[in-house]
């Protein structure tokens, strides 16, 4: 992970508005805004934000304010472009630095920062980001926040308001692989169906459970079928059998087999 300062420079009044993250594995960009400054001191795209006090910025709209102060990949002459510079390939993040991220819209820069530089205001807000998360029946999700607050929100009428959830409500086995996002700031099933940390915390019912509760619950509350085997002096095969007839309840496959329901396997098995 890589954090940038965002400076405004008007009248060299070198004010930091807020932060950009860059998570080089995913290439994701995310804009973490101050939430003490006034709409009117930021420039229009992120004054829209703050008007409605939306201070963490997904990735969509983050990718396009990086894309707005770097060379597009339609170019023309950008193999040249990223020779002259030193860039084998098409780095959105070298791209910004190497200008600093200035263009002709506004005044802002961005300047590079060890995250042991970063804020109290941020790294409070970093806590509330998501920790875990877990696809639920009826289309909710258990969500854990590195605070440890844990949350059950219900997706479904969000989803419904947007068509490009469409698949992901009308599909189990789609909404089952949803997927944290980088950083912890948010959920997402691929490019366009994200949905934020902040969203998740806000809409969630709180559950009174701790991560740490929820965790050292799980390994409690489901087994696998190398336990199932090793436990009951029985076969694999026996224990998919079980399974294909309804009288233990798979929930998820890994690497040593299924993944079982403890309680459905003792009531089988006993």
């Amino acid at each position: 992970m890589k954090v940038c300062a965002i400076r405004d420079e008007y009248e060299n009044r070198n004010t930091v508005l807020g932060y950009l993250f860059y998570y080089e594995r995913s290439r994701d960009f995310f804009i973490e805004l101050r939430d003490d400054l006034d709409a009117g001191e930021f420039p229009i795209l992120l004054s829209l934000f703050v008007q409605k006090r939306t201070y963490s910025i997904g990735r969509e709209w983050s990718a396009r304010w990086v894309q707005a102060r770097i060379v597009p990949r339609d170019r023309q002459n950008l193999g040249a472009i990223l020779r002259d510079n030193g860039l084998s390939e098409y780095d959105p993040y070298r791209l910004l630095i190497l200008g600093n991220g200035r263009c002709s819209q506004d005044e802002c820069a961005v300047f590079p920062v060890r995250e042991a530089e970063l804020p109290e205001w941020l790294h409070r807000r970093r806590q509330k980001k998501a920790a875990g998360v877990a696809s639920l029946s009826g289309r909710r999700m258990l969500v854990s926040f590195r605070d440890g607050a844990v949350a059950l929100a219900d997706l479904k009428k969000k989803m419904e308001e947007d068509r490009r959830f469409a698949r992901i409500l009308r599909e189990d086995d789609i909404f089952s692989k949803v997927q944290r996002l980088p950083g912890g700031h948010g959920i997402t099933w691929g490019e366009g169906t994200d949905i934020s940390s902040e969203w998740l915390r806000e809409n969630g019912i709180q559950i009174p459970l701790t991560g740490t509760d929820l965790y050292s619950a799980l390994p409690q509350l489901v087994t696998d079928t190398g336990e199932v085997c090793e436990k009951y002096l029985c076969s694999r095969q026996y224990v998919e059998q079980m399974a294909k007839k309804g009288r233990i309840t798979a929930i998820k496959n890994n690497t040593r087999g299924r993944q079982f329901l403890r309680y459905t396997v003792d009531d089988a098995m006993e």
